[in-house]
């Protein structure tokens, strides 16, 4: 999930890029009103939490070490934990971007298999819709 606060939605919105500029204001007097969209990204959040908790509550019982961290720099945080408990694998996700939008803005399984050594890196395939 990429999060956006619901201003910078209202800003993307004002500037044409959710919807075609002669339909902005309509939209902004209907669906993309500050209220829902703040209550919309409440509930997503949650849902996401909910999700990925389920996730890691279902590797542990499957035998699985599960560390969690905090960080905005996703593949730093993900090498130095695997560091710190001498991890010998680690399991990532594939990206859900493009690899346009990977080239541009780089990819943190490509960050982390840059950055770890003696540790081998399994990347999951996104399930195809």
């Amino acid at each position: 999930m990429i999060d956006q606060s619901p201003e910078g939605l209202l800003k993307r919105l004002r500037h044409g890029n959710i919807q075609p500029r002669d339909q902005v204001e309509r939209a902004l007097d209907g669906f993309f009103r500050l209220d829902t969209l703040t209550a919309l990204r409440e509930l997503t959040l949650r849902r996401t939490v909910a999700h990925t908790e389920r996730k890691l509550e279902l590797a542990r019982t499957l035998g699985a070490e599960v560390q969690t961290r905090s960080s905005s720099q996703l593949a730093h945080a993900i090498v130095t934990c695997a560091e710190e408990i001498g991890a010998t694998q680690v399991v990532l996700g594939e990206a859900a971007c493009s690899r346009i939008r990977e080239l541009v803005q780089g990819s943190v399984v490509r960050e982390v298999l840059r950055h770890t050594h003696n540790v081998d890196i399994h990347v999951v395939r996104r399930p195809s819709a």
